[in-house]
C-alpha cells in the first residue's frame, strides 16, 4: 500500500513539472537562438565595415525562398573570418535536433539584409531603412530592419497559422503570443510575431 501511494505521488509530481521542464527548455532554446543571431548580427557588421565596404553580403540566389531561407554557403564563406562555416552558430538547435545535425556547416536562419528591385537583388547598406522582411508585407514595427530570423512558417510566406518552424516542427505561436526571434540593425535581437512585430 505505501508503495503504490510513493508511485502515486511521483506520478503527481511528474505531470506537475513536465510543463515547466518543458517551457525551460524552449526558453532555453529561444536564449541559443537569440545567442546566435546576435553573433550572426556582428559578423554581419564586421563584414561591411570591411571587405562589404558598408553592404552587407548578396544572398547566393534571387530565387525566392531560396534567397533567404536558403543554406546560402556564400553568406557564410563572406562571414567566415568571423564565424566558422562549421561553427554551430549558424544552426538553430531546434533545427539540428529535428535534422540530425551534430555539428555546423549549414545555415538553418532565414536572411533578410538584402532586397529585391523588379528582377535584381541588391545589397542593402548600414543605413537601410527598408529590406526583403519589409518587402515581404512582414512586421515594421520594429526598431529597424531585420538582417536575420529564427525561422517561421505564417500567412506571408504561405504557412497557415503563424508558427516558429524548426526544419519540419512546428511550434505553435498565435498572433497574440511573439513567436519568432530577429536580429535587427543595431545588433537587438527580440521574439516578435511576424506580421505584427512587438506584441504590445
Amino acid at each position: 500500500m505505501e508503495l503504490l501511494v510513493v508511485m502515486a505521488i511521483i506520478a503527481i509530481l511528474s505531470t506537475l513539472l513536465f510543463p515547466a521542464i518543458t517551457a525551460a527548455r524552449a526558453r532555453a532554446y529561444d536564449a541559443d537562438c537569440m545567442s546566435n543571431l546576435k553573433q550572426i548580427g556582428a559578423a554581419l557588421y564586421m563584414y561591411s565595415s570591411g571587405p562589404g565596404n558598408g553592404y552587407f553580403p548578396m544572398p547566393d540566389t534571387a530565387v525566392e525562398p531560396a534567397a533567404f531561407a536558403g543554406p546560402n554557403p556564400k553568406l557564410m564563406a563572406a562571414l567566415n573570418e568571423f564565424i566558422a562555416t562549421n561553427s554551430p552558430v549558424w544552426v538553430c538547435k531546434r533545427y539540428a535536433k529535428e535534422k540530425g545535425i551534430t555539428a555546423g556547416g549549414t545555415n538553418s536562419y532565414f536572411y533578410w539584409a538584402w532586397d529585391i528591385s523588379g528582377t535584381n537583388v541588391y545589397a542593402i547598406d548600414t543605413g537601410a531603412v527598408s529590406n526583403r522582411w519589409m518587402g515581404k508585407g512582414l512586421s515594421t514595427n520594429l526598431s529597424g530592419v531585420v538582417l536575420a530570423s529564427d525561422r517561421f512558417s505564417g500567412p506571408v510566406l504561405g504557412g497557415g497559422a503563424e508558427a516558429q518552424y524548426h526544419g519540419g516542427s512546428s511550434i505553435s505561436a498565435p498572433l497574440s503570443k511573439p513567436g519568432t526571434i530577429v536580429v535587427i540593425s543595431g545588433g537587438s535581437t527580440f521574439k516578435i510575431s511576424p506580421t505584427r512585430g512587438i506584441v504590445r
